[in-house]
């Protein structure tokens, strides 16, 4: 079976990850020991694609920075959202003791209002940080 250079250059990324089966790992080989100075282009042409991936990430620190202070502000927003939805919940929850149960709200009027308040508070940061993430500012 006689196969060009296109062929083994399509198979190329299978041969090199490992996923290609022992057959074509077997032909790739002999195609590579009669044609070296293919292997050699083939080789060389891959370290190039690297070398270049990499030096336009760098190039693109900008955007690389951008991408990573949106990608905290987004952790921060969806924590703030979380902690205000848990926050506005807690006033309204049974607790059991020893001496009986009760609703939070009903007999510990002052711990809810303080709850409420850090409630109104995490509320009132989310909706800032949901508002600078859909400005230009990111």
């Amino acid at each position: 079976m006689d196969i060009s250079r296109d062929v083994v250059s399509d198979l190329w990324p299978l041969y090199k990850t490992g996923e290609a089966s022992e057959a074509t790992r077997q032909l790739v080989d002999r195609f590579l020991e009669r044609d070296p100075e293919f292997a050699s282009m083939l080789t060389r042409l891959e370290t190039q694609q690297i070398e270049a991936a990499t030096n336009a990430w760098d190039s693109n620190s900008t955007e690389a920075e951008s991408l990573i202070r949106v990608k905290k502000a987004l952790g921060r927003r969806d924590l703030l959202l979380g902690l205000a939805i848990f926050l506005s919940l807690l006033p309204f929850t049974v607790y059991k003791t020893s001496w009986g149960s009760g609703w939070l709200m009903n007999d510990q009027p002052i711990i809810a209002a303080m709850i409420a308040a850090c409630a109104a508070y995490a509320w009132g940061a989310y909706m800032l940080l949901r508002r600078r993430l859909r400005s230009s500012k990111y």
